[in-house]
């Protein structure tokens, strides 16, 4: 089975990189346009087989130098968006123009991601450049996919320390992927794992005391959370650069100043 796996991927790399790209793209547009017809009772189903389409598309486009941690840091970001926007697509209204909005803006993500995905595992040493446009590319998406995760789980409306403790999960997963990409490795160092857990574990907290106080409405909150995320994986990520730490240091105050101000201008006193 495996031996036949492996001379069927040898097959699929004749195809042009590029081209897998808008292979992967395109047919999980396609995917997704149909499982967003799928009613709402059923969507749990769905999302299995999106999660698996997700990574399969994603191993179709990159094939090539896959080892090691590889295996799940170079998905994690690709399933997560899947997953995610499928979910997202429930809160807004049905409607036929709608389903379409989603299923071009979701092949457009999935191929700047995938992109990204082929700079780190193969790319790096190329050009230093090349790896930090990538590394903007993977934040910007890990971030819209933060708010999306948080919209999703607010929307279940289930107790505040299930709410944390799912936040957490999907904060280590994400944050796991980000640290791991500063330095592409088969490998993922203590450090990155100790940072995760620590942010993962503040953000648990954060949510668990956010969801307690008293919001006039919770549209804000996901907004704030992820803010604060922001704040947390940028200052870990500059912890090493000193000079990169003390230019940035002025924008984490202001975006902690905008995030206070934000939460008391919204609770309902």
């Amino acid at each position: 089975m495996i031996e036949a796996i492996i001379k069927y991927s040898h097959r699929l790399k004749r195809i042009p990189k590029r081209l897998r790209y808008v292979i992967s793209s395109a047919s999980g547009a396609i995917i997704l346009f149909i499982a967003v017809g799928v009613p709402y009772q059923q969507a749990w189903l769905m999302l299995i087989l999106l999660i698996i389409a997700g990574y399969a598309l994603t191993w179709f486009a990159l094939l090539e130098d896959i080892k090691g941690i590889e295996w799940g840091t170079l998905f994690i970001l690709p399933v997560i968006w899947t997953a995610c926007w499928y979910l997202t697509f429930y809160m807004v209204p049905m409607r036929l123009l709608t389903r379409l909005v989603f299923s071009v803006m979701y092949p457009a993500v999935l191929y700047v991601i995938i992109s990204a995905m082929n700079i780190f595992n193969v790319g790096v040493g190329r050009s230093i450049q090349l790896h930090r446009a990538a590394q903007a590319a993977n934040y910007f998406v890990i971030v819209l996919v933060y708010y999306l995760v948080t919209r999703v789980i607010l929307s279940f409306s289930m107790p505040c320390l299930v709410t944390g403790l799912l936040l957490g999960v999907v904060t280590f997963i994400v944050s796991i992927q980000h640290y791991w990409t500063l330095s592409p490795s088969v490998t993922i160092s203590v450090q990155s794992v100790r940072m995760s857990a620590f942010q993962a574990l503040a953000m648990t907290y954060l949510m668990i005391l956010m969801s307690l106080l008293p919001f006039a409405t919770e549209s804000p909150l996901p907004i704030i959370v992820t803010g604060v995320y922001y704040v947390l994986s940028s200052l870990f990520a500059a912890l090493g650069d000193e000079v990169l730490l003390e230019r940035r240091l002025r924008e984490f105050i202001l975006v902690i100043i905008i995030l206070a101000l934000a939460t008391l201008f919204t609770l309902h006193w």
